[in-house]
């Protein structure tokens, strides 16, 4: 159910992102019938979880564009540690979200490097709980060593000023790039996936090859190609027609 209904939220992005119950369901069967058998109950569910996991992730990047594949993934993720209990909806909703708020910030910027929004990010981060309560001044008393951090090529690699690293999550250290440098977010969401998920295959999208179509579709359902300027797969299906 959690993937199906990450897979059917892509329709908020696009119109075409449309994928019916029945749909689902043929990856569902597929993957019962090719996760790895055994004897013990629990073992065979587990196998079947990430069989179906994988199924879902590859038959959903074969009908998205590109740059929507790390969106899904990381939707895809987040839902199933909400299932487990494992996701702070705060913290979620800063991330995504940032200072919702209307008001203007009266603490005045204390540093030309950081950004205005960033800044107003700062404010309600403070607001997350006992660990953030004293990031402000910090920031502001400490900005030598902040700076230092925030102009490194990779600050995800390195300690944060003031202690702030230990015990920090993933996802925390998303909260603070988001504040700091939003540059680096990107790759931070592949380390999170890949830390959840146990495998760097849920930010490596599969490459469209013709035997893969094949595989996820059966012989009732049309499959309907958007084509690019150029782009002609109708060489790929011949031959794929001759090797079956």
């Amino acid at each position: 159910a959690i993937l199906f209904f990450a897979m059917s939220g892509l329709s908020n992005i696009s119109e075409m992102y449309e994928y019916s119950l029945s749909s689902y369901l043929e990856v569902f069967k597929k993957a019962l019938e090719t996760a790895k058998k055994d004897q013990i109950l629990n073992n065979r569910l587990r196998n079947i979880t990430l069989t179906l996991t994988t199924r879902v992730y590859d038959f959903t990047c074969m009908g998205i564009f590109e740059r929507h594949k790390l969106m899904f993934s990381f939707q895809m993720t987040c839902m199933i540690l909400d299932e487990a209990g494992e996701l702070n909806h705060e913290e979620q909703e800063f991330f995504l979200k940032g200072n919702t708020s209307l008001e203007e910030i009266s603490r005045k910027k204390p540093y030309g490097w950081m950004s205005a929004n960033g800044w107003k990010d700062l404010q309600k981060l403070q607001s997350l709980g006992d660990k953030w309560k004293n990031i402000i001044d910090d920031v502001e008393h400490n900005g030598k060593q902040w700076f230092a951090w925030y102009n490194r090529e990779n600050p995800e690699d390195y300690d944060l000023p003031n202690g702030y690293s230990k015990d920090l999550t993933k996802f925390q250290l998303l909260m603070v790039l988001r504040v700091f440098r939003t540059d680096r977010v990107y790759k931070v969401i592949k380390d999170f996936i890949i830390d959840h998920m146990g495998s760097d295959h849920y930010v490596k999208p599969p490459t469209l090859q013709f035997s893969n179509v094949y595989a996820q579709s059966t012989e009732n359902t049309p499959i309907v190609f958007i084509l690019s300027p150029g782009a002609d797969p109708l060489a790929d299906m011949y031959k794929l027609a001759e090797e079956k």
